[in-house]
């Protein structure tokens, strides 16, 4: 079919001509599937007899609720394919017969005649001139002057192409300038925070130097360069250290357990030796438990389960002193014995 013709006749119609026979075919199918459908109730309301299904002999054919003879499952499914092999048969013919109608029509009837498209003038045409239009001939894209073996795009498609390179680009330039937008807003917002930061008076702040009148600006320039220098440095400075400052937190951790376990040796010691003995007895190792306790939470030492100090040395002056108080202790218990015999 013309594509001219197709035009024309959409313009005047205000539809296509194929949606035209699309809704007719459409129309066809939607009577061949209610004909099916009454077809098919009428076979399952009948009685089996009617249509020749009779019951084997010696056998009663079910019935329902108002003593009406059913359809076996048998039964029910030959009528389902039956009536499934009617549709496709319908389906068939109409696609085979309705092909041949949407040529002839195409051809024939919703056409308009290559030679006469051109002295068609619709009834939105009249009174307008497109004698003064002169059509721009299209020009190759790697060149800068138009060919001419193309043939002239019509005014109307080379203003709708016009429009629409016009159009992607007023949203290209959009979309630029909301980027710019955003750069600029993310922009004055950190000058913001670094002037607030330069003018600050405080002592603290790590950028008080640059108003400071005691620099110049050359000297300025130069230490920030000198510290721009030193970034590398620090970096590798820092790489080394954090392995060196694991290995310290695992010492340290280390330790800390080690320091734990000698504790609970020390009690456990003291207590697997904990047996019931005499009162003087009792009296000593109470003292002994107490001296040690506290000595420990004290004096921050720490002594193993023979009373001797772990983890390095200790003053002396210390030392008497806890030997002293420890005296004045046993003092004090063997006066309670004697008051108390």
């Amino acid at each position: 079919m013309n594509p001219a013709s197709t035009s024309l006749l959409t313009e005047h119609l205000r539809w296509t001509p194929l949606s035209l026979i699309d809704d007719i075919i459409n129309t066809v199918n939607a009577l061949l599937y209610q004909s099916v459908s009454a077809v098919e109730t009428f076979l399952l309301s009948s009685p089996p007899g009617l249509l020749g299904f009779t019951p084997p002999s010696g056998t009663i054919p079910d019935t329902d609720g108002d003593g009406n003879v059913i359809y076996s499952e048998k039964e029910q499914e030959e009528i389902n394919k039956g009536i499934h092999q009617l549709e496709t048969l319908l389906e068939n013919g109409v696609d085979k017969r309705f092909d041949a109608f949407e040529l002839y029509v195409l051809r024939n009837i919703l056409v308009v005649p290559q030679d006469l498209v051109g002295w068609v003038r619709l009834a939105h045409h009249k009174n307008l001139d497109f004698t003064s239009v002169t059509p721009s001939a299209p020009t190759d894209p790697n060149s800068s002057e138009p060919t001419e073996n193309t043939p002239a795009l019509p005014p109307a498609h080379e203003a709708q192409s016009r429009l629409r390179t016009l159009r992607q680009t007023l949203l290209a330039s959009h979309a630029l300038n909301q980027t710019l937008q955003s750069e600029v807003s993310s922009n004055e917002r950190t000058l913001t925070q670094l002037r607030a930061l330069a003018n600050s008076s405080d002592n603290k702040n790590p950028f008080s130097f640059i108003n400071s009148s005691s620099m110049s600006t050359k000297e300025l320039k130069d230490t920030a360069s000198f510290a721009v220098s030193q970034i590398g440095l620090i970096r590798s400075l820092i790489a080394q250290l954090k392995p060196k400052y694991a290995e310290l937190q695992r010492q340290r951790q280390k330790e800390q357990e080690e320091a734990l376990g000698d504790k609970m040796d020390v009690d456990e010691e003291i207590g697997g030796k904990e047996e019931k003995g005499t009162p003087e007895e009792e009296r000593k190792k109470y003292i002994e438990k107490m001296t040690r306790r506290h000595m420990e939470s004290s004096r921050g030492l720490r002594l193993n389960a023979k009373g001797e100090v772990v983890g390095g040395g200790f003053e002396e002056n210390v030392a008497r002193k806890g030997l002293g108080e420890v005296g004045e202790l046993e003092g004090l218990v063997e006066g309670l014995g004697e008051g108390n015999p």
